[in-house]
């Protein structure tokens, strides 16, 4: 009692003197502080600022499906293939319902959206009364190409005036979309999917010469630089490389200054040279000359070009050239960006072996940019993770690839690339991973990212087969036969190994193997029944049932009690002309001990005489009666089986030509009371013994 209020006292004390630290600190007759309070400026917030840190604390869901597909949860793709379907599909109905809208827009009278959403709404008509120069500089604004034409004309038809600046304005749209339609924003799965550039291959020509462009480009030649610049860009844009350099020939001699924007793709027209590395070489270091001695600066796109040339070039001082351009680039005050070091690692691959340094160029890099936050800042940058994994595919290099997945992964870096490049992305991660990883790194990134974020090919699950044979990775084998099933791409090695695979984890004596049993079993029922019903049905099958894709799933289907599946499975084979194996038909039988079915084996061993009997193909033979001996003494079968199945046997026997007889008949002493007795304890009976029907099969 004493020790309790000394503590009280103690504690009562320690609160007084902490309650005068705190009065003497903050109270009004306290002597004042020297500290004053500084409350900081207001930070301007958008209404969204909230909405987007929140977003920062939430990272990509790889369980489940993308946003896009949870319109229908019954839909979701689980495979690339299925992903690529739905997604045009519902592009496919909001096109339809684009036409309707364009078709008829007598029938959208009500405006639901506040503000408006201008490009939801259905355009007004076109026609001779509303056609005017703020219409044409609408539509140009929108980068409508097709109706900014169809105005220009009924403005010509009126006579109407149109200033030089709006005739400009309307050549740089017809230049830049050469004279067509962009894809529509609201088709964005076709331009996530699609895996063609607008531009095309600029080695080829594009371009198409509507009489309009010549038209505009005539009369504002008077404008000087800016018509000029702007159909040079387009010439060597979509591929018109004598249209274009007869252009340049001709600015040239009109002494007309060009703008940065033009040499970029005078640089861009070097790629498609036919010529020597070093005529070549020396052609884009003419280019960057002319360019300072015009007193322009030079920008990204110039950076880029020249290093896409150059990294084109198969020149032995390749590397040391393209890290003095970025040098000298970076001292006239042009950042590189990551397309940049893409194209500089694309490069150094080369077409028959890698350069040395690529070795230490790509670590760098990845490990430069790290947890950052990637921008594109150029077309080129959308390429950057493509040109990575290929290089770390090439060289086999597990942690560089490890870290390209990192950096893609981090933040909104995944938005950098499309569906197409996507695919290529991670087919060559896999590839990597398959090739340089350890077990447990292999099965950590495979969970990451399959299903929902990809799908392997059929030789990455070949090589994830033999992964789990070899470590016996028995609990997951299921969810791998699963994910290879549903993923559409099928291979007969892949398929091979999956139930060769099967076979063996199965046949393991640990007790998760003998649980996993029926799963797998039942698993190939499906396999097997989708194959029946598609050549029932008469259609293609690619990858057929073959002879030793029957015998793997013989022995499934017997550790599985498949009875049914078990004769449908003979059946076929029978009808195929496939004899079984004998081991997998002992696995039967086993099977029909061990669960105490003598009706099954009885069945087994009759149908096998009758269809099997005297048979050879590819050098097998099924020999049964020292099976049958075998079964009829250990004491399996009652009266009646026995007495059926030794008719069964005693008739095949009488019914062979007399050539076979002497053969036949020292096989029919088989059931002799003579024979040596291989056998093993029945289960009801522990005094009666079963026979070992593998090793006398063996024999």
């Amino acid at each position: 009692m004493n020790s309790i209020t000394c503590a009280s006292k103690t504690y009562r004390s320690s609160n007084l003197q902490y309650f005068q630290l705190w009065w003497s600190k903050y109270s009004s007759t306290a002597a004042p502080s020297k500290e004053t309070i500084k409350i900081p400026n207001r930070k301007h917030r958008g209404p969204t600022d909230i909405l987007k840190a929140l977003e920062t604390t939430v990272s990509y869901d790889f369980t489940g499906p993308a946003y896009k597909f949870f319109d229908d949860p019954f839909l979701a793709p689980y495979n690339d293939r299925q992903a690529r379907m739905y997604s045009l599909a519902k592009s496919a109905g909001q096109k339809a319902g684009t036409w309707v809208r364009d078709q008829h827009p007598e029938l959208f009278t009500q405006v639901i959206s506040d503000p408006p959403v201008m490009s939801y709404m259905p355009s007004p008509p076109i026609n001779g009364d509303n056609a005017n120069e703020e219409m044409l500089l609408q539509k140009i604004h929108d980068s409508k190409v097709s109706d900014a034409i169809k105005v220009y004309e009924l403005m010509q038809e009126k006579k109407m005036d149109i200033r030089q600046e709006t005739q400009l304005a309307l050549l740089e749209l017809l230049c830049f979309y050469n004279c067509e339609d962009d894809t529509p924003m609201e088709n964005s799965a076709e331009r996530y999917y699609g895996h063609t550039s607008r531009q095309g291959d600029p080695t080829i020509n594009h371009w198409k010469n509507h009489p309009l462009v010549d038209s505009l480009f005539s009369s504002l030649k008077s404008l000087g630089s800016a018509p000029y610049c702007a159909l040079i860009c387009g010439l060597y844009m979509y591929g018109a490389k004598v249209e274009g350099d007869k252009l340049v020939e001709e600015a040239k001699e009109k002494k007309i200054k060009l703008d940065i924007n033009a040499y970029n793709f005078i640089i861009k027209r070097t790629i498609s040279i036919y010529d020597k590395v070093d005529v070549k070489w020396q052609l884009v270091q003419n280019i960057l000359k002319e360019i300072n001695a015009a007193g322009l600066k030079p920008n990204l796109g110039t950076l880029c070009y020249s290093i896409d040339a150059v990294s084109r070039m198969g020149m032995p001082q390749r590397y040391q050239i393209l890290l003095q351009l970025v040098a000298e680039f970076k001292k006239a005050g042009v950042t590189p960006s990551i397309g940049v070091y893409g194209m500089i690692a694309r490069g150094l691959v080369g077409r028959t072996r890698p350069d040395a340094n690529l070795a230490v160029f790509l670590p760098s890099i990845l490990e430069s940019l790290k947890g950052k936050e990637l921008v594109a800042e150029h077309p080129s940058d959308l390429l950057f993770f493509d040109w990575i994994l290929k290089c770390c595919a090439v060289m086999e290099d597990l942690p560089s690839a490890i870290n390209g997945l990192e950096l893609f992964l981090h933040s909104r870096n995944r938005e950098l690339l499309d569906g197409y490049r996507s695919t290529s992305f991670f087919n060559n991660f896999f590839h990597v991973l398959s090739k340089k990883a350890d077990f447990p790194t292999l099965i950590k990134y495979y969970n990451l990212l399959v299903p929902h974020a990809h799908t392997p090919s059929p030789l990455f699950y070949q090589v994830l087969f033999d992964a789990c044979d070899v470590h016996a990775e028995i609990k997951s084998f299921p969810t791998y036969w699963n994910h290879y099933m549903s993923s559409g791409s099928f291979n007969e090695e892949t398929l091979l190994k999956m139930l060769e695979v099967a076979v063996n984890l199965t046949g393991l004596p640990d007790p998760e193997a003998i649980e996993m049993r029926k799963v797998v079993s039942e698993s190939a029922v499906n396999l097997f029944l989708f194959k029946m019903e598609k050549e029932k049905d008469n259609v293609f099958v690619s990858i057929p049932l073959t002879h030793e894709m029957c015998d793997y799933l013989l022995h499934l289907f017997a550790r599985g009690c498949q009875w049914r599946t078990i004769q449908t499975c003979l059946k076929f084979m029978h009808e195929k002309d496939f004899i079984p194996d004998e081991k997998a038909v002992s696995e039967i039988l086993d099977s029909c001990y061990d669960h105490a079915n003598p009706n099954m084996a009885v069945w087994v061993l009759k149908f096998c005489n009758k269809s099997f009997s005297g048979m050879e193909s590819f050098g097998r033979k099924l020999e049964l009666r020292e099976v049958a001996s075998k079964i009829m003494k250990a004491d399996f079968l009652n009266d009646d089986l026995k007495k059926e199945l030794q008719s069964e046997f005693e008739d095949s026997s009488s019914s062979s030509d007399s050539s076979t007889s002497d053969s036949e008949s020292s096989d029919s002493d088989d059931f002799s009371d003579s024979e040596q007795d291989i056998s093993v304890p029945r289960k009801p009976k522990p005094d009666v013994v079963k026979p070992d029907i593998k090793k006398i099969v063996e024999k």
